[in-house]
């Protein structure tokens, strides 16, 4: 069964702050930004605090939303992990980069975390579709294709929240999407591993070459 984007999901673009994302101590929002939203993770150890007082409580990103890297080459999404906000500001007390003569503990709570624009966020979903699901077709090799070939514009690609809303996604019984979402969360950390191990060997094989020729030395 198929099933037009816009009916499953609710997107929008993200927060569009008044000038360029700049770091501030005193600042009680944190920014997620399209540097921070590579192969289906988010990371989160140097967001930027800002002041923006004009962000509301519906621009700040939650768990279970879904954020979609609109422009540039690549258009994935990652979701919003549990207790996120707790976890960035647990992160952010911690002093790092620009805070030499800051004390953590002058930091004021964080109000929220928005994600900016050209980020979009995915802030709701069909019940008939898993989050996970859902992550996963718009990461697929398939669905990236649509992307890429309906993007516009003549020095940085992107993809409109039109486009976006176009997208017809394939939706089988929750039963078989958990299977999906399984088999592929399996086939990753198999490769994970494999690489590890590939990399375990090449360091042995290294070591006793290395032996060989200090004993052809002697």
């Amino acid at each position: 069964m198929k099933e037009r984007f816009s009916r499953l999901a609710r997107a929008r673009v993200g927060f569009q702050p008044r000038g360029a994302v700049k770091h501030n101590e005193q600042g009680e929002v944190a920014a997620v930004q399209m540097g921070n939203v590579s192969e289906g993770k988010i990371t989160y150890e140097q967001l930027p605090r800002m002041n923006l007082p004009q962000a509301d409580v519906r621009d700040f990103i939650t768990d279970g939303d879904i954020l979609f890297r609109s422009r540039g080459t690549s258009y994935t999404v990652a979701v919003v992990p549990p207790d996120f906000l707790r976890r960035v500001e647990k992160l952010l007390s911690v002093p790092t980069y620009s805070r030499l003569a800051f004390s953590a503990a002058d930091a004021p709570p964080l109000r929220g975390v928005v994600a900016v624009a050209p980020l979009f966020v995915i802030e709701w979903h069909s019940r008939r579709v898993s989050t996970d699901y859902l992550t996963w077709f718009l990461n697929r090799e398939e669905t990236q294709k649509y992307f890429a070939a309906n993007a516009h514009g003549s020095y940085t690609a992107s993809v409109s929240i039109q486009t976006l809303n176009e997208l017809e996604v394939i939706v089988p019984p929750l039963e078989i999407q958990k299977r999906i979402v399984e088999a592929d969360a399996l086939m990753k950390d198999e490769a994970r591993i494999t690489l590890e191990l590939l990399a375990k060997k090449e360091q042995w094989l290294q070591a006793t070459l290395n032996d060989i020729l200090k004993k052809e030395m002697r």
